[in-house]
């Protein structure tokens, strides 16, 4: 087994190697057609058992499950992370087998109409859905332990400025929490929505 994308775009899938460079000039990735794509737009990369992708100073950027990923700070990625370049989307994961890649690719085309469902293919459809389900719900996980201890750490700071300075009026502590937590609400917020729109996929699914 080994790394792969899925390329949603194109319902293909992409093997990673030691590194794999996506864009519109050189690389191992090469797509002409967008033109939201720069020369050399983002690089996946492996390191002591880890994979990183990262942003080669692109000129739209790259997110990753959502968020927007600093230039040239590689991203560690974890299994069904989404990435989008351009208007391209990728779904990476990590250490997938070719039965689990067509069971991926068969949902993947149901769910676009490309083709109907049928009876046959219905357990294997529930078991990619719910694998699905099970990584979004780890990585919801993750994002609302991060932002429990943001608000440990933002608390812990306002009581040190209300020391320094306990009469000033205009020190909206609740405001500025609000706007630096913001960024995470936003995570938790489009992981609950896919997984919303994993739960009708397993409802069409299940019909």
């Amino acid at each position: 087994m080994s790394a792969s994308l899925f390329h949603k775009n194109k319902n293909s899938w992409i093997d990673i190697s030691e590194e794999c460079i996506i864009g519109r000039g050189r690389g191992n990735i090469v797509i002409k057609n967008d033109v939201a794509l720069s020369g050399q737009h983002c690089r996946i990369v492996s390191d002591k058992g880890y994979y990183f992708v990262e942003d080669m100073q692109s000129k739209n950027g790259v997110k990753v499950s959502s968020m927007a990923i600093p230039p040239s700070h590689p991203h560690v990625l974890t299994d069904g992370d989404e990435i989008i370049v351009g208007n391209q989307e990728f779904i990476f994961y990590e250490d997938i087998n070719k039965e689990r890649q067509e069971l991926i690719s068969k949902r993947h085309r149901i769910v676009t109409g490309d083709v109907a469902p049928d009876e046959t293919e219905g357990m294997e459809k529930i078991i990619v859905s719910a694998d699905n389900l099970r990584g979004l719900l780890y990585r919801l996980g993750i994002l609302v332990a991060s932002l429990k201890e943001e608000a440990v750490n933002q608390e812990k700071l306002f009581a040190d400025l209300r020391k320094l300075a306990p009469t000033q009026s205009d020190l909206d502590t609740s405001t500025v929490f609000d706007l630096t937590v913001q960024k995470n609400k936003a995570s938790v917020q489009r992981v609950i929505e896919l997984l919303e729109e994993e739960m009708e996929t397993l409802k069409k699914i299940r019909k």
